[in-house]
């Protein structure tokens, strides 16, 4: 089961960006957790975190899943909280935990030269 207070911040953005918020994980039992190598104290066991993901169609037709930079941005524009926030290559984890935090998850980011590169492979162009 999902927390209310988290049902409700997901409401809220998803109502602001208009589009269909997909729950790649959500609740998860300690030992699916476990099995996947999700962390020890994960809110997931509480039902208190999601990953999701956000996949909308282009000018051409063809489906698209936004990257978690690109969900970032939305969810920055939208002004909704979470206390914590993971960004994928494709998703976001999002929970309700009180002390804020924020982190990248594996090769999201490229460092080089002291400048930030988002490695994707979309190169089009997304109005939001």
């Amino acid at each position: 089961m999902i927390s209310p207070d988290l049902f409700s911040s997901l409401q809220k953005f998803q109502d602001f960006i208009n589009l269909p918020i997909v729950i790649n994980s959500g609740f998860r039992c300690p030992e699916y957790n476990k099995r996947i190598d999700g962390a020890e104290n994960s809110l997931h066991l509480t039902g208190e975190a999601v990953d999701i993901g956000i996949r909308t169609t282009l000018s051409n037709g063809s489906q698209y899943w936004l990257s978690g930079p690109e969900i970032l941005k939305l969810l920055h524009k939208s002004g909704v909280y979470f206390g914590g926030i993971g960004v994928g290559g494709t998703y976001l984890h999002l929970d309700i935990r009180k002390t804020p935090d924020f982190w990248f998850y594996g090769d999201v980011l490229k460092w080089s030269d002291s400048s930030v590169y988002y490695k994707k492979s979309y190169t089009g162009h997304l109005d939001f």
